[in-house]
């Protein structure tokens, strides 16, 4: 993750984090979380204000503005983790408002 910072002075430098957190979450696992939050209705909820998902791993997760690129599955690999990806992007990757 990258925050700008040293505005003040002219600067526009990036701040990278580490954002050791999102491991969980590409994996198959945490897209089962994510996607069984997204069909109850509760992703804003665990993602949101005052949730355990650590801070930079919503963020990573929530803001419009930040993209995914994913590689197009081809026909003959239908259960692939690039379709899982591909799906989950469709229904998860959405701004929280």
């Amino acid at each position: 993750m990258a925050d700008r910072e040293g505005l003040s002075d002219g600067f526009n430098v990036p701040q990278v984090k580490d954002c050791d957190k999102m491991s969980f979450w590409l994996s198959q696992a945490g897209w089962e979380r994510l996607r069984d939050a997204d069909e109850a209705g509760t992703m804003k909820t665990m993602l949101g204000k005052g949730s355990d998902v650590d801070p930079l791993v919503t963020r990573l997760l929530s803001d419009s503005y930040i993209c995914f690129y994913h590689e197009e599955p081809s026909s003959h690999s239908s259960n692939s983790s690039s379709n899982l990806l591909n799906n989950m992007i469709q229904k998860v990757v959405k701004p929280l408002t």
